[in-house]
């Protein structure tokens, strides 16, 4: 993580607020919001597991999963297959970041995750998607969608993502905690993919709000520079750092007055919001929980994401 991503420039696709992202194109056609923010986890992860299946770049991965919150903003996920339209989103976001990868290997892996569950239960049929008729109609769709996604975001390509922001921090954060703190920060912006903190709030100001959750988990103080406090190194106001509108409504409004484990869940109460989460399920992987210890690891998933007004853990 310490090397400097390339290819990365200003964002060209605009910012929503809280009322437009609540009333997508989804939405405006009777999807409940529950559901939408449902199907919305399920493309995001379907991303990630085939963007890590085919060896794409953390922030390229980051890029599809912005471009696809961005094109169903516009578009319905009840006239959109959401899987077909992720599948495309990672191809062209994959050559975005100049990390491309063949159409016919994306294709074949995203069949393969689609599938996975049939192929298990009807083992007779299995690989039924394997076959090179099926590989064309598919490479046909994808191309149309990833037509459809251009038109959408009317082209703008120019994408930033909040790692290099966060890489440009860790110089401010003392050496004996900068792993630390920048391993956590990291996870919280990969978890955030989750959310629409993306169309919400720009890529510098996520990714200052993640330092700072992540000096909040240690207990440590905010680092400061030349007579520099931290929000005018990280060019963010105390109010978006901490106040009610701070980046998309995340909160650390206090600590978490309780926590604890429910199975592979947990449930929370968060001082001054009284919201409670019940069993909700952390999908933060094994390997990167593995580069924590003991309490600091509980702390890093019991953070509270609070989005458009709906409390989502990370």
């Amino acid at each position: 993580m310490a090397q400097q991503l390339g290819g990365i420039g200003h964002a060209g696709l605009p910012l929503y607020t809280k009322q437009q992202v609540a009333e997508s194109a989804s939405i405006r056609e009777g999807l409940e919001p529950h559901r939408e923010a449902q199907w919305r986890r399920q493309y995001t992860h379907f991303i990630i597991d085939l963007g890590q299946t085919l060896g794409v770049p953390q922030w390229a991965i980051y890029t599809a999963v912005f471009i696809c919150h961005h094109y169903f903003i516009k578009r319905s996920m009840q006239k959109n297959d959401r899987y077909l339209v992720a599948t495309a989103c990672l191809y062209l976001a994959s050559k975005v970041q100049e990390t491309p990868k063949y159409l016919r290997e994306v294709i074949r892996q995203a069949e393969a995750k689609k599938w996975s569950k049939w192929d298990r239960e009807h083992p007779a049929e299995r690989g039924r998607w394997d076959t090179i008729q099926y590989q064309e109609e598919m490479r046909d769709q994808v191309l149309v969608a990833e037509r459809a996604v251009l038109y959408t975001i009317s082209f703008q390509l120019r994408i930033k993502v909040p790692y290099n922001d966060l890489l440009m921090l860790q110089q401010y954060i003392p050496e004996q905690h900068r792993h630390d703190i920048v391993n956590i920060a990291w996870n919280l912006v990969n978890d955030s993919l989750q959310t629409t903190l993306s169309l919400l709030w720009p890529p510098e100001k996520l990714a200052a709000t993640a330092i700072f959750l992540a000096h909040e988990m240690h207990g440590l103080p905010l680092p400061a520079k030349d007579g520099k406090g931290f929000c005018q190194l990280a060019n963010i106001t105390d109010e978006e750092l901490r106040g009610e509108a701070g980046a998309g409504q995340l909160q650390t409004r206090g600590r978490l007055s309780r926590m604890q484990t429910c199975g592979r869940g947990w449930v929370a109460n968060v001082s001054g919001h009284k919201a409670q989460l019940y069993a909700v399920q952390c999908w933060c992987n094994r390997a990167r929980l593995g580069r924590m210890q003991g309490d600091r690891a509980t702390r890093s998933l019991g953070v509270i994401w609070l989005v458009c007004g709906a409390a989502v853990t990370c």
